[in-house]
């Protein structure tokens, strides 16, 4: 076993990991080595591993498989699993065979055809790295909740005091009829039923069996909006509109031209969603059914610590991985005053507008998370619509969403498209004219030689 620690004064991740399967070994260790493997691949050898690793995946199949062959080196690279990954969702077969890992997947292989290679002496962060994190121990991550619990809440108490705030509502969910829900019930309901999961469109019981057997750095997360509609299946029959406390949602009136918003998530430890604000101004909420989630929350005008975003926040860049996030930063986003918080089997957690999200599976969970547009966040959600047309997310055919928006609450709700309208003007503070604008600029430029006594 090789035993990994990161600690600081306010986290310890663990990372307890059986050998690389092929051998590979962290970079540092060749600074101590006597020989280094790499120099195996020749010419290649000049190359960064990084490089290598971005040509390698333009190979077909057969050409990875050829190039895999030539050196023991050669298939250091040939073996890395986003590769292979890749090659299977290319392929897009909804009824593939899950054999335990990609490169097994691809060429439908079992355990007992897979040739057992050591390669001694070889060292690459690149190759290394996702084996490792795919092995990272999350039991330590939870520490004292600073999201707040609540038992019960009423619609009243949400849109006056808690429609900005993260919170978790702690007896909600067993009160469902989708509360039976677990893996068996929906293996043996809607097991040849198609699902998404983020890049590949799988029978359920595949995904079940990748679930329950892969290694991968960041587990693929079942994430479909379609489910409620599946045919002959019975998971609209047991779903129901959003818990009552979080009051109407605007969005309803827009009918079939509202945009997606409903979503079945179903994964295993470790699986999750990365730094995210919800699509198009919306809340939501996130009901466990089964399992354990951590979650890790920032305002809205706080960008979490290694994450960068665009100043009209179009594009956002983060560690391509939770464990990778979790090991570099969780200690700086606690000293800056996240919350956080585990939401269990039974309870529902509130994401307000705007708020940075990262989510993890603690154990093997199912859940369904809603968005939706609560009176208190009118204001937001028209300005996203009105100004950010390009990150408009999710509606099919409405062309001008803003305007059909507008055109819907002028009809069914105008009171409260105008209280909404007087917040965004007032937000925007009262409008500065040009000669004053230069007038003043003019007034805080004079010239100074900026000596100490002046």
């Amino acid at each position: 076993m090789v035993f990994c620690c990161l600690i600081t004064s306010f986290i310890m991740v663990k990372f307890i990991n059986p050998p690389h399967p092929l051998g590979i070994k962290p970079f540092g260790n060749a600074f101590l080595a006597c020989s280094n493997s790499r120099y195996n691949l020749g010419a290649l050898a000049s190359l960064s591993d990084e490089l290598l690793l971005e040509i390698c995946g333009f190979f077909s199949l057969t050409h990875l498989l050829h190039f895999g062959s030539l050196s023991k080196a050669c298939y250091a690279f040939g073996s890395a699993e986003e590769l292979w990954k890749n090659l299977v969702v290319r392929k897009a077969q909804s009824d593939c065979i899950w054999r335990g890992s990609w490169r097994k997947t691809a060429l439908n292989m079992t355990d007992a055809e897979v040739a057992h290679i050591h390669i001694d002496n070889f060292y690459s962060d690149i190759l290394y790295r996702p084996y490792m994190n795919a092995f990272i121990d999350l039991s330590g991550l939870p520490r004292d909740d600073t999201i707040p619990r609540l038992s019960n809440l009423s619609q009243d108490e949400f849109s006056t005091k808690w429609s900005n705030q993260p919170f978790i509502l702690t007896e909600v969910v067993p009160k469902w009829s989708a509360s039976h829900w677990d893996i068996d019930y929906l293996l043996e309901k809607h097991g040849d039923h198609i699902f998404r999961a983020e890049c590949v469109d799988w029978k359920l019981r595949t995904y079940i069996d990748y679930l329950r057997n892969n290694q991968d750095e960041s587990p693929l997360y079942l994430f479909d909006k379609g489910f409620v509609e599946k045919e002959g299946g019975t998971l609209g029959d047991d779903y129901q509109s959003p818990y009552e406390v979080f009051g109407r949602d605007y969005f309803e009136i827009l009918g079939a031209d509202r945009p997606d918003y409903r979503w079945l998530i179903i994964g295993p430890a470790r699986s999750g969603s990365t730094f995210h604000k919800d699509p198009n101004g919306t809340s939501a909420w996130n009901a466990v059914i089964t399992g354990a989630k951590f979650w890790i929350m920032f305002p809205p005008n706080q960008t979490p610590p290694g994450v960068f975003v665009t100043p009209d926040e179009a594009e956002v860049t983060s560690p391509s991985s939770i464990a990778e996030w979790v090991s570099g930063f969780l200690p700086e986003a606690r000293r800056t005053g996240c919350l956080e918080g585990v939401c269990h089997a039974g309870e529902i957690l509130h994401v307000p507008s705007g708020w940075w999200h990262l989510v993890v599976n603690l154990s093997e969970s199912i859940a369904i998370t809603q968005n939706f547009v609560p009176e208190a966040h009118l204001p937001k959600v028209l300005s996203f619509l009105k100004n950010k047309p390009d990150q408009i997310s999710g509606f099919k055919d409405c062309k001008d969403a803003y305007e059909e928006f507008e055109k819907q609450l002028e009809h069914n709700f105008p009171e409260e498209l105008a209280r909404a309208k007087g917040k965004i003007t007032a937000s925007r503070g009262p409008k500065k004219h040009k000669w004053n604008q230069l007038r003043a600029s003019e007034t805080s430029m004079s010239f100074s030689f900026g000596f100490a006594d002046e």
